[in-house]
């Protein structure tokens, strides 16, 4: 069971890992599965249904938040995110000279 130097034995070692893995296991896949569907089902999509107007206004303003977010990143590392006809020629001419 134990070793010369109090430690456990490896086969015992690797057992007990794989026992508390197949208990945290079973524990999260219980509470996924119990839980946060009632509380994804009963909770957010009744809270849906009963307030819409509330709802889409917080969708709007989610994707507002991430459209701006997305133009001040995109501003401050000062890439381009479109190239235009322009563009690929004077890239090409740059490179034929």
């Amino acid at each position: 069971m134990f070793d010369e130097d109090g430690s456990l034995d490896p086969t015992l070692k690797f057992l007990l890992s794989a026992v508390l893995v197949l208990a945290v296991g079973k524990m999260i896949w219980e509470w996924l599965t119990e839980d946060v569907s009632r509380w994804i089902t009963d909770d957010v999509w009744g809270l849906i249904t009963v307030h819409p107007w509330w709802a889409g206004l917080a969708v709007a303003g989610g994707l507002a938040a991430l459209i701006a977010l997305g133009a001040i990143l995109s501003f401050r590392s000062g890439a381009s995110v479109y190239a235009g006809y322009d563009d690929a020629c004077a890239a090409q001419s740059d490179d034929v000279g």
